[in-house]
């Protein structure tokens, strides 16, 4: 599947949670993704959106109840590069957060012979839900944070948007 690598080869996972300071982190990365790949740490991306598009494209997610075109092939391609770094590689976006069981091994696999650790970013529950229901609401969703609260709370996981609480 990917280039034969040495055995230090790693990559950090970074899957959220949302709302817990991600975007800046990614923002970081990517700025200074070039001085830290002169430092020995990729962050494989050519455009700021390419880790949403592959954590998207990973669990072939429709976003908002859009279908995502662009998104397809961006997992296999950030993979492929995190394959090609002889270190260690860090992939970050909070859609990974909501990842089933049978995209993460594929994950897993797909980034082989790499050694995976994930990190996982908290906050607060108390912040952390209206916040993501803000977003939701800032992404076009119409129902009340009561309705959307009810779903967390029964861990409804038909709602990709809610497997990470």
């Amino acid at each position: 599947m990917g280039s034969a690598l040495d055995s230090q080869q790693r990559v950090f996972l970074h899957v959220g949670a949302p709302k817990t300071g991600t975007t800046f982190v990614q923002s970081v990365l990517f700025r200074y993704r070039n001085e830290l790949a002169a430092q020995g740490l990729s962050y494989p991306a050519e455009r700021y959106d390419d880790h949403f598009f592959a954590a998207v494209d990973l669990q072939d997610l429709d976003f908002s109840g859009e279908a995502r075109p662009e998104a397809t092939g961006t997992w296999e391609q950030v993979a492929a590069r995190v394959r090609s770094w002889p270190g260690t590689s860090v992939v970050s976006h909070d859609v990974f957060a909501g990842a089933a069981e049978g995209h993460v091994e594929a994950a897993v696999a797909d980034l082989a012979p790499a050694e995976v650790h994930v990190i996982f970013t908290a906050r607060d529950l108390a912040r952390q839900l209206p916040s993501h229901w803000q977003e939701d609401v800032k992404h076009g969703q119409t129902g009340t944070f009561s309705d959307w609260y009810a779903g967390v709370a029964r861990h409804d996981d038909s709602d990709w948007q809610l497997r990470w609480f």
